[in-house]
């Protein structure tokens, strides 16, 4: 059933976009779909808050994007966004093939942190997933909530699923969201 969901979820961006043709029959029309479904569209922001709490400003891990599929804040998102959640992250340098010190950033894995070309880890963790959503289309017209991860993909599957669960207060929300229309694949 999950993978069904995450199957169907993947397609709709190609199937509701399509379909999606505004003003101009038969093409794409970039500017109707982005003047029409902005707001089902939203920004994921990933957070160390250890690091935060320890320096205002270096909690930022990383971001990427997602869109509604519910008005009760259910976001599709990819898994690579969102894994640091789930499996944390881990900041370190380590030693090449060629002997040469290079940075890595990965999701956490005991094989990684065990290596031993491994020289020095600076950072291990897990981040919030915290969801910008926009309800206008000027820059500052966002709102942020905190929200969790609720399914994953795995192996070749790069999809998840996250909820918004509350604001960054921790006050439950309560307000529609609004969901990009499914479309038909086909």
């Amino acid at each position: 059933m999950r993978k069904v969901l995450f199957t169907l979820l993947s397609l709709f961006l190609f199937g509701s976009l399509a379909s999606a043709q505004g003003p101009t029959p038969g093409k794409l029309d970039s500017k109707y779909i982005a003047a029409n479904y902005y707001k089902g569209v939203v920004k994921i922001l990933l957070v160390d808050s250890t690091l935060e709490k320890q320096k205002p400003g270096s909690g930022y891990v990383g971001r990427g994007s997602g869109f509604v599929v519910s008005d009760d804040g259910v976001i599709f998102t990819n898994r690579h966004v969102v894994e640091y959640c789930v499996k944390g992250y881990i900041d370190y340098d380590y030693k090449d093939a060629n002997g040469n010190t290079v940075q890595g950033y990965d999701t956490y894995s005991s094989e990684i942190a065990n290596s031993s070309s491994v020289v020095k880890v600076y950072n291990t963790g897990y981040t919030a997933c915290i969801v910008q959503v926009y309800f206008g289309k000027g820059e500052a017209d966002y709102k942020l909530y905190a929200a969790r991860v609720l399914s994953i993909g795995v192996g070749s599957f790069d999809g998840a699923m996250v909820k918004i669960m509350s604001d960054l207060s921790g006050n439950k929300v309560y307000e529609k969201f609004f969901a990009l229309p499914i479309g038909n694949s086909d």
